[in-house]
């Protein structure tokens, strides 16, 4: 396989671990990303496109190499160490913004090109369509929740938000009731449960039974929608919002 096949199986083997539809190779892409390389391997600086209209990761690397796309994919996967469960934050999304490019799920394209500068350093840059993860977006997440009130009344639910940053003292999108706040108190730990959004969106989820004795922030199960797969984390209980004299506590949450 050739370093351009290589550093593509790269980028739709961590996407297929997270249950996401493999990326197609763009020539247009490519041929951007070769200008913008041939730009930095000039000034021999390594920036971003200010200009740029897609997704974009960067690398330098000295010496060059025959397999320099693939290494620089490498680099920017193994930033997923940097992408854990309960830092929503700008700081986050600066460590692993350019995994959280190569698995974006509404991301499609890419292509990827080098360009080596008078000193021998090479400079690798990627271009994705349509763009993925900038850190004012925030990330999807969808949080499972328990509801209490003075009274005394229990409900529970699963709660979609397009933006986890956004999610603290704001209602999900839909709404918690199109998602199933109401029915019965349910355990959420056992065996797989799923509810039904208004929109006929189905989502699932399977927790380990003895998930509340884990620490908080451990993975605790999986789960998936229509679309795509998530993890599970245990989360600490906080009150993510209050609405109508219901305290909505966020037991699970899932990326």
């Amino acid at each position: 396989m050739s370093d351009q096949d290589n550093a593509l199986a790269l980028h739709n083997q961590a996407r297929a671990a997270l249950g996401v539809a493999p990326l197609q190779w763009d020539n247009n892409l490519q041929a951007a990303a070769q200008s913008w390389a041939n730009h930095l391997a000039q000034v021999n600086s390594l920036d971003h496109d200010p200009n740029a209209s897609a997704g974009e990761n960067i690398a330098l690397f000295s010496p060059a190499s025959d397999t320099i796309l693939e290494n620089a994919t490498g680099l920017w996967l193994a930033e997923k160490t940097a992408y854990s469960y309960g830092i929503f934050d700008g700081s986050q999304v600066e460590a692993a913004g350019h995994y959280t490019q190569c698995v974006w799920a509404n991301t499609t394209n890419v292509g990827i090109a080098a360009a080596t500068s008078s000193s021998g350093t090479e400079f690798v840059v990627a271009r994705y369509l349509p763009q993925g993860q900038r850190p004012q977006q925030g990330f999807e997440g969808i949080f499972l929740v328990n509801a209490t009130n003075s009274s005394g009344g229990q409900k529970c639910g699963v709660g979609w938000y397009r933006n986890a940053l956004q999610a603290e003292g704001q209602s999900p999108d839909p709404p918690l009731e199109a998602a199933g706040v109401g029915r019965d108190w349910i355990p959420w730990e056992g065996n797989e449960q799923s509810v039904t959004f208004a929109d006929g969106n189905v989502f699932a989820w399977n927790i380990n039974a003895n998930a509340q004795s884990e620490p908080d922030y451990t993975m605790v199960g999986t789960s998936h929608n229509n679309f795509r797969n998530f993890d599970v984390y245990k989360d600490n209980k906080r009150i993510l919002y209050s609405q109508n004299g219901w305290d909505y506590r966020t037991i699970y949450y899932c990326k």
